[in-house]
This record gives structure tokens, C-alpha cells and sequence, in this order.
């Protein structure tokens, strides 16, 4: 592997979009094992009826 062709924002970003993936699976593992697994809806308002 060679890191000296590489730009250095890809070097210091790839870490960090990595960290983020890692994140984001072990706090869904962590949502499914607590069987927080339902999504929360707001409740719609009615639409405007149109009178012509």
C-alpha cells in the first residue's frame, strides 16, 4: 500500500466516516437488543378541503 499519492483530506476523512459506520451499527445493535425498534410518527393534521 502507498498513503504518499493519497490527498491528505481523503487520509484524515476515511477515519472518520469509519468511526461514524461504527457508530451508527453498534447503536442499532444496541436499539434491537433493547427492543427499541419501532419508529415514532407525528400525528397529520387534516388537509385544507378546497371549495370552488
Amino acid at each position: 500500500m502507498r498513503y504518499r499519492d493519497e490527498p491528505l483530506c481523503r487520509c484524515l476523512l476515511y477515519p472518520v466516516f469509519l468511526l461514524l459506520g461504527i457508530l451508527a451499527s453498534w447503536r442499532a445493535l444496541g436499539r434491537h437488543v433493547a427492543g427499541r425498534n419501532s419508529w415514532a410518527k407525528i400525528e397529520r393534521s387534516a388537509d385544507p378541503v378546497a371549495r370552488g
